[in-house]
């Protein structure tokens, strides 16, 4: 078991959460079962990512009312072997401070590459890093600036960087938005995609991903020789009840494909009124692919029961919902790796929607049926970022206070049944190492209720009387939160 862990963590154990799981067992790594990523400084951190190659890294902001020009940095930190390396703080040219940061690896070259948002040049920026994954080259043109639509300054959202291994192509997909300041209030006009053949530069030549309406809380990722890109259809209130992914060969020409189930109810925005804190619970999807042509999407829907629970979809095993119970589910994260396996992580309550919340791990190895873990425990969310940006209220639809720790919490994995999942607390970017105890019981195991879904089903369930999900037009929650 030691030469397997210690594999595994040497060749790449990022994120919150580093997971181990082959013999039907999960459980936290013995040498390094928690670790502090992020500075020993009390701030608030928001949003984080991971990557996996050579090593682990992730990336994350940190809110610090010292930092010009709107108090807010994004830093990376690789696994160092022993600990997380210094973060690296994400400055691009002109000294522009970075959010919505999204990092990947670059099996071609070697490297991670990442993005991140200026919201005050409105660009979308582009570096990769040393072979260390310690220090970053960024790309001056970036890959988006300005580009007008007939409504000036362009508002890019949730970036997304991918990295086809077979050809080294990297494309860079963005949702575009119109300045509300010159055509009004407005949602995102589309997905909008360009790409670097030599990994370096930029010629230019954006190309629409589905049509020029919609586009918001996208991802792409690649697969082997092929791109691909997951767009949500969203609601009059903002929030998804379809999903529909696209397919590129060459990240220019792009069809569309329905994933293998319907619709489905809209998740809930937040806690449902009755309950406290109210915690933001983050319906955006998450998607990975791999070079060996596997990908993988997750989301958040409504179950029978009236609560959050995740949707897997994947290129082999369909649809199903991860593990249905009655429960919210949320901030969830996937992957898929090497070894054809995928790994699902999100966050959920110890008991009733006014306690202390956990995260559980899900592992569905390769023609397998899944196993689960409770990861970390008493997680405490007044730790989290508490801001007016995201919730409302699902009786009134009024805006509320609510505790987030960000859009998304992605995570990570590698060919060695090993993978990563973040988490804040307090006020700290924590990890934990999970491994596989070679079949010995572990803690906190448990069979998830995986329940299948049939091709075009439609999930479509009654919620609960009086309520309804609010959530802000994409619009409006473009990058980090300031209050």
């Amino acid at each position: 078991m030691l030469k397997k862990s210690v594999l595994a963590l040497a060749l790449g154990v990022l994120g919150s959460l580093v997971l181990l799981a082959v013999n039907g067992v999960i459980r936290l790594d013995s040498r390094y079962p928690t670790n502090r990523v992020s500075s020993a400084a009390n701030l608030v951190r928001w949003e984080p990512g991971g990557a996996a190659g050579s090593t682990w890294m992730h990336a994350w902001l940190e809110y610090n009312p010292n930092i010009p020009p709107l108090g807010y940095a994004s830093y990376t930190s690789t696994w160092g072997g022993a600990g997380w390396t210094n973060p690296v703080q994400l400055t691009a040219p002109g000294g522009a401070q970075l959010n919505d940061v999204n990092v990947a690896w670059d099996g071609f070259r070697n490297r991670f590459v990442m993005v991140g948002t200026d919201q005050v040049a409105g660009a979308i920026w582009y570096a990769y890093s040393n072979s260390a994954g310690t220090a970053w080259t960024f790309s001056n043109p970036p890959p988006f600036t300005f580009y007008d639509l007939g409504c000036g300054l362009p508002i890019w959202d949730y970036p997304s960087v991918t990295v086809d291994s077979t050809t080294g192509r990297v494309l860079v997909a963005v949702a575009y938005g119109a300045n509300s300041r010159v055509c009004g209030p407005t949602s995102p006009y589309g997905y909008i995609s360009t790409m670097s053949t030599d990994g370096v530069t930029w010629p230019g030549g954006y190309r629409w991903i589905g049509p020029m309406t919609g586009g918001a809380q996208s991802r792409v990722v690649a697969t082997n020789g092929m791109f691909q890109a997951f767009i949500p259809t969203l609601n009059r209130k903002g929030v998804p009840y379809a999903i529909y992914r696209y397919q590129s060969s060459d990240g220019g020409t792009w069809t569309r494909y329905s994933l293998p189930m319907g619709t489905f109810t809209p998740p809930w925005n937040n806690t449902p009124d009755g309950s406290s804190p109210i915690i933001f619970y983050a319906p955006l999807l998450a998607a990975q692919g791999y070079l060996n042509g596997l990908w993988t999407v997750a989301f958040q829907a409504l179950n029978p029961s009236s609560y959050n629970n995740i949707v897997i979809c994947t290129s082999d095993r369909g649809c199903g919902w991860a593990n249905q119970y009655a429960a919210d589910q949320f901030l969830v994260g996937t992957s898929v790796s090497g070894d054809s396996a995928y790994w699902v992580n999100y966050f959920t309550y110890e008991s009733g929607r006014n306690s202390l919340l956990k995260m559980q791990a899900l592992y569905f190895p390769h023609g397998g049926s899944a196993i689960g873990s409770d990861t970390t425990k008493n997680i405490q969310v007044t730790s989290w970022f508490n801001t007016t940006g995201r919730c409302k209220s699902t009786t009134s639809g009024n805006v509320e206070l609510c505790y987030a720790m960000g859009d998304f919490n992605t995570i990570a994995s590698n060919p060695y049944a090993a993978a990563t999942t973040p988490f804040v607390q307090p006020n700290l970017l924590m990890q934990d190492f999970v491994e596989d105890p070679q079949g010995v019981a572990a803690s906190g195991n448990f069979v998830p209720n995986y329940v299948p879904i049939s091709p075009d089903t439609d999930l479509t369930v009654t919620r609960e009387a009086g309520q309804d999900s609010y959530a802000f037009p994409p619009a409006e929650t473009i990058g980090a939160p300031l209050h």
